[in-house]
C-alpha cells in the first residue's frame, strides 16, 4: 500500500512538474506564425535561440555577425519569448514614434525586479509621470551649478593622478569609477562626502555588476523563467543584492526625514534628491520604496556606465596619438596655459572633442540593445507586428552598419563631421536611445564628459601598449570590457605642437 501511494505521489509530481513546464514554454500560435515569415539562429525546441544571443566571446562579433547574416529584420526566441530585432533606422523610428510601444516587455521583469519603479524600470504611467516630475533637474536651468560641481571633483580626480605619472599601466575603469560616482552623488544627489578609495563605491559597483549580470541571465536563459527554479538559483542572491544597493539610497532619501532643514523651492533650479524629497514629504504618490528606486536608478545610471565611457574614450585617444594630439591644439587654442576651470561656453568651441567624444560612443556602445513591446497590432516597415512581440533596437547593429558609418570597425572622429552628420538619418547615432522614453540626463552626461575629458587631456598625455583588437566587449544590458583597459600617464606639456 504504501509502494503504490509513493508510487501515486511521484506521478503526481511529475505531472505537476511536467505542466508546470510546458506552460512555462508555451508560445502564442499567433506569435509561432509570425516568426515563421522571419529570418534567425536556429531555435532548439522549448529553449528557443537563446545561445545565439546570450553567449558570444564577443558581443561586438555577436552584433555584427547577426547584421551580416540576417539582415535589419531576425527573430529569436527566449523560451516562449519571440524577440524580434530591428536596426533599419525607418523601421526604428516607426517604433521609438509609437505610442503603443513605449512599454517594456514581461520578459523584462528581472530588471523590474532590482530596479523597481525607477525611470528605467517603471510601467508606462508612473514612467510619464515621473519624468515630467523629474526633468527640471535635468533641464539648462541647473547647468552652471553642475559645472561648477564637476569641476571641483574633476581636480579632486586630478590631484589624485599625480602618484600615476610615468608609472606603469593602470586599469582606467578601477579609477574613473570612483570619478564618475563622486560626480553623480555631488550633482544629483547634494552629497558632499568625497568617496575616493571608498568601501562604499566598491560595494555598490560590486552589487550593481552582480544585480546587471543576474538580470540578464534571468531574462535570456528560458530555464530561469520558471519561477521555482529562478528562485533556487538566485533569490538569495537577489534579496542580499536588493539590501546592499539600496542602503545607500536609503540614506540618501532619508537624511533625517526628507532633507535636513529642507526649503523646498517652487522654481525649476532644484537637484534631482530634492525633488525626491518634496514628493515623499507630501506624499504625492511616492513612497519611500519608489524614491529609493529612481535614487538607486539615477546612481546606477551615472556611475559604471560613465566611467566606462570615459574609459573607452581615454583608450582610444592613447592607441591613436594623432587624434589626441589633435585634440589638445583644439584644447590649447581655447585655453591657452591658463589653468581655470572650463565651463559650458568653452565646450561648445570645441567642436573636435564632440566629434571624437561622439565616435567612442559609436564604436563603444554602452548600451547595446533596448527592449519595447508591441501593446496592439502595429505596421513596421512591411510586416503587421501581432500584440505580444518583444521589439530589440539593436544601437550596437545600428552604429556599426556600413551603410551608415564606412569602415565601422575603425575609430574615425570623421564620421561625425558636419558632411557627414549631414548626409546620415537622425536615428543612426542613438547612444541615449531616442523619442519620449530616452535617456532623461543625456545632456548632463555630455556636459560631463566634455568638462571632465577637457581638464583631463589640459593636464595629462595618455599613452597605452593596447591595440584596438585588444578590446573585447562583453554582452549584457551594459557594455564592458572582458580585459582591462590599461593606460599609463605623463605631465602635459602646456604647448601647442599639432600640425595639420
Amino acid at each position: 500500500m504504501d509502494l503504490l501511494l509513493y508510487a501515486l505521489v511521484g506521478i503526481a509530481i511529475i505531472f505537476i512538474s511536467l505542466n508546470i513546464f510546458v506552460r512555462s514554454f508555451q508560445r502564442d500560435s499567433r506569435l509561432v506564425e509570425f516568426a515563421d515569415t522571419l529570418p534567425g539562429p536556429r531555435t532548439v525546441p522549448f529553449l528557443g535561440s537563446y545561445k545565439s544571443f546570450y553567449f558570444g566571446e564577443d558581443s561586438l562579433k555577436t552584433t555584427v555577425d547577426f547584421l551580416r547574416k540576417y539582415g535589419h529584420v531576425y527573430k529569436l526566441w527566449f523560451g516562449k519569448h519571440l524577440v524580434v530585432g530591428l536596426s533599419n533606422v525607418e523601421d526604428l523610428e516607426t517604433v521609438f514614434m509609437s505610442s503603443k510601444m513605449v512599454a517594456k516587455p514581461k520578459m523584462f521583469q528581472p530588471y523590474h525586479d532590482i530596479w523597481g519603479d525607477g525611470l528605467f524600470t517603471a510601467s508606462v504611467n508612473l514612467w510619464r509621470k515621473n519624468r515630467r516630475r523629474f526633468y527640471c533637474a535635468f533641464a539648462n536651468d541647473r547647468f552652471d551649478i553642475y559645472t561648477t560641481q564637476i569641476n571641483d571633483v574633476t581636480r579632486n580626480a586630478i590631484s589624485k593622478m599625480q602618484s600615476l605619472i610615468n608609472e606603469r599601466e593602470f586599469n582606467a575603469w578601477d579609477f574613473f569609477v570612483y570619478l564618475s560616482f563622486n560626480v553623480i552623488t555631488r550633482t544629483m544627489l547634494d552629497v558632499k562626502e568625497d568617496f575616493w578609495d571608498s568601501e562604499t563605491v566598491t560595494k555598490f559597483h560590486q552589487s550593481l555588476s552582480k544585480a546587471q549580470q543576474i538580470s540578464f541571465e534571468r531574462m535570456c536563459v528560458p530555464w530561469f523563467h520558471i519561477k521555482f527554479i529562478d528562485d533556487l538559483f538566485y533569490r538569495r542572491q537577489l534579496d542580499g543584492i536588493i539590501d546592499s544597493i539600496f542602503q545607500f539610497s536609503r540614506k540618501v532619501v532619508n537624511y533625517e526625514k526628507y532633507g535636513k532643514n529642507a526649503n523646498f523651492q517652487t522654481d525649476s533650479v532644484r537637484s534631482f534628491v530634492e525633488i525626491v524629497r518634496e514628493l515623499l514629504s507630501v506624499s504625492k504618490g511616492c513612497d519611500e520604496k519608489i524614491a529609493c528606486d529612481e535614487i538607486y536608478t539615477v546612481i546606477s545610471g551615472g556611475t559604471n556606465t560613465n566611467a566606462s565611457v570615459i574609459s573607452f574614450f581615454l583608450i582610444a585617444i592613447a592607441i591613436h596619438q594623432d587624434i589626441q594630439d589633435k585634440l589638445y591644439h583644439e584644447l590649447y587654442d581655447v585655453f591657452g596655459d591658463d589653468d581655470r576651470d572650463g565651463n559650458q561656453e568653452d565646450i561648445r568651441q570645441l567642436p573636435y572633442l564632440d566629434q571624437v567624444l561622439k565616435e567612442s560612443l559609436r564604436r563603444f556602445t554602452i548600451a547595446p540593445f533596448i527592449l519595447r513591446e508591441v501593446q496592439d497590432d502595429s505596421k513596421i516597415g512591411d510586416r503587421i507586428f501581432p500584440a505580444g512581440t518583444a521589439i530589440l533596437i539593436s544601437i550596437g547593429a545600428v552604429h556599426f552598419n556600413p551603410e551608415y558609418y564606412p569602415n565601422p570597425m575603425e575609430f574615425n572622429p570623421d564620421h561625425f563631421s558636419p558632411e557627414a552628420v549631414g548626409k546620415r538619418h537622425k536615428l543612426t547615432f542613438i547612444p541615449f536611445s531616442a523619442a519620449s522614453r530616452n535617456c532623461i540626463g543625456q545632456n548632463f552626461a555630455m556636459l560631463e564628459f566634455k568638462l571632465i575629458l577637457s581638464s583631463l587631456l589640459r593636464n595629462f598625455s595618455f599613452h597605452t601598449t593596447m591595440k584596438m583588437e585588444d578590446i573585447k566587449l562583453n554582452m549584457g544590458s551594459v557594455t564592458h570590457c572582458r580585459n582591462n583597459l590599461n593606460l599609463s600617464i605623463k605631465t602635459r606639456t602646456r604647448k601647442t605642437f599639432y600640425q595639420q
